[in-house]
């Protein structure tokens, strides 16, 4: 599949990351959209069905073409996995993060997630390592890669909040104490990223804006956990876009 393809779907499905990757160059885009492809794929996988068995079956499939890929075979016919193969290869990913995003999913898809903070470091943590690595950060930037794919997850959490509440399927509404603990968790990990010196380095930025959401959502909980529970948490979707904009031209995330 082209890196368009992967960059479509991504647009369809994942609009937040697909905005955040159109502010890196062609090279940044490359890497990034076969990535988040991906990711959408495996995410979808673990709702596909409400059988867990069928879900588990879709999210084998790809953990089987992680390990071809590993192995330097030529990936199953899927429209997402030989882009994902050329950018694990060209950008020497480990096949560890993606199994550790696979096995995350499995998880969701059994209702065995009992460590939300730990699924999200695995999920989305794990994304924005294989995200940040494929632009050429280094081990030291591993910690605070993770850190702020925790953060930007937990606030995605939240913002997902109202239509889980809506879906019900046996969703526990959390109480407020453990959303404000929650939000804090995340705010604790954004901060030691934010802190963190390996993420300064300027060819990191268009996989780290991928985050760009999560500071005023989880300041917004942290403050007033009923807001989880309403629509626009952290405002208009202008609002939203300029932030991003603004962040872009001032180089930062």
């Amino acid at each position: 599949m082209s890196v368009a393809a992967c960059a479509e779907l991504v647009r369809r499905g994942d609009p937040d990351r697909f905005l955040s990757a159109m502010t890196g160059g062609p090279r940044a885009r490359a890497r990034l959209f076969p990535l988040y492809a991906f990711n959408l794929e495996i995410a979808r996988a673990a709702h596909a069905s409400a059988e867990p068995l069928l879900a588990r079956m879709r999210l084998q499939f790809w953990a089987d073409a992680v390990d071809e890929i590993a192995t330097g075979t030529v990936p199953r016919t899927h429209e997402v996995a030989a882009a994902l193969a050329g950018v694990v290869h060209a950008a020497g990913l480990p096949a560890a993060l993606l199994q550790a995003m696979i096995a995350a999913r499995i998880s969701e898809a059994e209702g065995d997630v009992d460590d939300l903070p730990g699924f999200l470091r695995d999920a989305t943590g794990g994304l924005m390592q294989l995200a940040g690595q494929s632009l050429g950060a280094g081990a030291r930037a591993d910690a605070g890669l993770a850190d702020l794919g925790l953060a930007q997850g937990v606030a995605n959490w939240l913002l997902a909040l109202p239509a889980r509440t809506r879906t019900g399927r046996s969703f526990q509404r959390p109480g407020n104490e453990e959303l404000a603990a929650l939000a804090g968790e995340g705010l604790a990990a954004l901060s030691r990223a934010r802190a963190d010196g390996a993420l300064r380095d300027g060819r990191l930025a268009p996989a780290l804006r991928a985050a760009w959401r999560a500071q005023r959502v989880l300041v917004s909980v942290s403050r007033a956990p009923d807001r989880a529970f309403e629509r626009g948490l952290d405002g208009s979707e202008f609002a939203r876009r300029g932030r991003l904009v603004a962040l872009t031209l001032l180089g930062r995330w």
